[in-house]
């Protein structure tokens, strides 16, 4: 399959765009675990400071930990939904419409050459 000039930016771009999405969000991910760490240090240190129980530490920890996962999903979700608006507003296929097209593309390729077998096939009433 030959592409045009016009096809090569567009492609590069949407790898470059898609990298940075990925490095961005890989970013994002360590932040967020980072953050979690520093709550259970946080957490640690205020119960030397304040009488807190051990139990209690570890309740508190659970609870902010789950908080964060919580958290953490619901960007997931929201990040997901805003890029999926994005994509459809710049008119990019999703990778559904692409299956069925490339799904299209095979059943039209085995037509074709379905059709070319019956005529390349020699007649019976054929004259040389």
């Amino acid at each position: 399959m030959e592409h045009g000039p016009s096809q090569e930016p567009q492609g590069g771009e949407r790898r470059g765009s898609q990298d940075l999405f990925k490095d961005l969000w890989s970013q994002a991910l360590v932040t967020m675990g980072a953050a979690e760490e520093e709550v259970k240090k946080l957490l640690d240190r205020l119960s030397e400071v304040v009488e807190i129980k051990p139990d209690d530490v570890l309740k508190y920890r659970r609870e902010l930990s789950e908080r964060l996962r919580t958290q953490r999903r619901d960007l997931e979700k929201s990040v997901e939904e805003g890029l999926r608006r994005a994509l459809s507003r710049l008119k990019v296929p999703s990778r559904e419409e692409i299956d069925a097209l490339r799904g299209k593309i095979d059943d039209l390729g085995a037509r074709l050459e379905r059709l070319s077998s019956r005529r390349r096939a020699p007649t019976g009433g054929a004259k040389r």
